[in-house]
């Protein structure tokens, strides 16, 4: 889940790696390869625009190696990575030479060789976790830390009751029902796929032929909406948010549905934002019905977010990752880590910091009859201080929020 003009260079970049340099899914900005140093002040190319674009050189035209060529000898301003996602836009639009013309063929043929493998590597993460038994259950905090404290320092927190079950099953019906209808209208006209539906790890298990079974479905801000979030955001959880956020000046940055089906895949480990110093961007991802172990329960490795502690994981995921004789892209970052996961009854939430590591788990065809889909209502803030260029200009469909709802701009002061 990312949303600014960098992050959806990178969203792009992140397919156009080797499979074995790969772990990630969104965002790819902690895949790190070993030798290559990460984006700097000095140097402000993300490694993955770097290593792309190195890619691509290789078999590229004269032509276009001379279009790449003239952009970095007589550039003044202006990333890599926002050279090639206009490049990919241009070539999209059909006002491309030959360099456009070469960038989209290279980025189309890698993107779908991500594809074809990134299940497979979530479900060798996951064994490598232990399984769907192999970690414990997030626990409410048990000393005197405040919800916001424990986030702080543990990167995720356990909430219960933010919603009532009935508000949370009408709220449910409301986002099954408009998925559906937007998946009708996306077959008609399949460019409405990308305005209702954000890009999502493990949209299908490891075979191309199987059917989607996970969603991000950018929510419209209709009664049921703005009601469940006033309702969530009402007293202590809307006080915890402006203390995490630095005020009730902070954005609404996304407000979607994650939905499992059965025979859902495991996602990749992966973080919502870069790795920073400071906090971006908080999100609440509230139950609308029962999450336990066997339909898709989110995992969170705790103090992952900040610090040295935080750093020195991500380098880890990004090096394991990295590693050319990997044959299971994560699975030893996965093994040595002591990770907890959300289950939640009706109404209850997780909220967490974007740079916190994290993945969605399997979802199994259950004995009991359950059949149902599992829902998450997702809604994200940014931080009053966050940097001006993470605006949320949803770009490239990376950002979990409808254009129409992100240019309102609303602020958590006006929902609490």
């Amino acid at each position: 889940m990312s949303s600014s003009r960098r992050e959806a260079a990178l969203t792009q970049l992140h397919f156009l790696l080797p499979q074995r340099q790969m772990s990630h899914g969104t965002p790819p900005s902690r895949q790190m390869s070993h030798g290559t140093p990460p984006s700097t002040p000095d140097n402000p190319d993300s490694l993955q625009a770097r290593q792309a674009l190195d890619l691509f050189l290789l078999s590229a035209s004269p032509e276009a190696t001379a279009v790449v060529d003239r952009f970095l000898k007589t550039r003044v301003k202006g990333t890599l990575d926002d050279f090639l996602l206009n490049a990919l836009h241009k070539g999209a639009s059909g006002a491309s030479g030959p360099f456009e013309v070469e960038w989209v063929a290279f980025a189309t043929g890698a993107k779908n060789k991500f594809h074809s493998k990134s299940s497979e590597n979530a479900w060798n993460q996951f064994k490598a976790f232990g399984g769907a038994e192999g970690a414990r259950a997030l626990q409410l905090k048990v000393d005197e830390r405040t919800v916001a404290e424990e986030v702080t320092v543990e990167g995720v927190a356990l909430l219960r009751g933010v919603l009532r079950p009935s508000v949370a099953s009408e709220l449910r019906s409301f986002v099954l029902s408009d998925r559906d209808a937007c998946i009708a209208l996306a077959l008609k006209d399949p460019k409405l796929n990308g305005e209702y539906f954000s890009r999502v790890l493990s949209p299908r298990d490891a075979s191309p032929s199987s059917p989607t079974t996970r969603w991000d479905k950018r929510l419209p801000w209709s009664e049921e909406v703005e009601s469940a979030v006033k309702e969530i955001l009402r007293g202590a959880i809307g006080e915890t948010v402006s203390e995490l956020c630095g005020g009730d000046d902070a954005l609404l940055w996304e407000c979607s549905a994650f939905i499992s089906a059965q025979g859902s895949a495991p996602q990749i480990v992966h973080a919502d934002t870069l790795f920073n110093p400071e906090a971006e961007v908080f999100t609440l991802l509230v139950a609308l019905q029962e999450v336990q172990r066997h339909n898709g329960p989110t995992r969170f490795i705790p103090r992952t977010h900040h610090g040295l502690l935080g750093r020195s994981a991500h380098t880890s995921l990004s090096c394991d990752s990295g590693s050319v004789d990997s044959l299971s892209p994560g699975s030893s970052y996965c093994e040595d880590a002591e990770s907890v996961v959300a289950i939640l009854e009706t109404g209850d939430a997780t909220i967490y910091d974007s740079r916190t590591h994290h993945c969605g788990g399997p979802h199994y065809f259950c004995e009991d009859g359950d059949s149902k889909e599992r829902v998450l209502f997702a809604i994200s803030f940014r931080h009053v201080d966050a940097e001006k260029s993470t605006a949320n200009e949803d770009i490239h469909g990376e950002g979990s929020i409808l254009e129409e709802l992100a240019g309102r701009k609303l602020q958590l002061g006006s929902l609490r």
